[in-house]
């Protein structure tokens, strides 16, 4: 196993504990590190702490309007870590793979603070 997908691991991990607080945020917010900002429609962000330091997490997500492809391979995901401004790592698709990365982005679309605030009080 990779370290990125050992970090991939880790991020569901720590999200399943309730140790990373996930939110919507606007998709302009960090078009400077973000490559290809344009094809952004959802970038979601947590603060990951590790070895005593504090990381920001971007899970972005993108969508590529090329008609040859299928939804699939339209939707992109990207996770990027940050310190500060600077960005120290990003995880593409190419380096882990898809289903893993959709397996961290399902578990955070359920927990983001912006989704529990949609469905508090409703019934199961």
């Amino acid at each position: 196993m990779s370290k990125y997908v050992s970090l991939v691991n880790d991020l569901i991990k720590q999200t399943k504990k309730d140790n990373i607080e996930w939110s919507v945020c606007d998709s302009n917010k960090y078009e400077d590190e973000i490559f290809q900002p344009l094809m952004v429609y959802r970038v979601i962000e947590g603060v990951y702490e590790r070895n005593d330091a504090s990381f920001t997490v971007l899970i972005v997500e993108k969508k590529h309007s090329k008609p040859e492809l299928d939804y699939y391979e339209q939707h992109t995901i990207e996770v990027l870590f940050l310190k500060g401004r600077k960005l120290i790592t990003t995880i593409t698709q190419d380096i882990v793979h898809r289903d893993k990365l959709i397996d961290l982005l399902q578990e955070v679309e359920n927990n983001t603070t912006d989704l529990n605030e949609l469905f508090d009080g409703l019934d199961s």
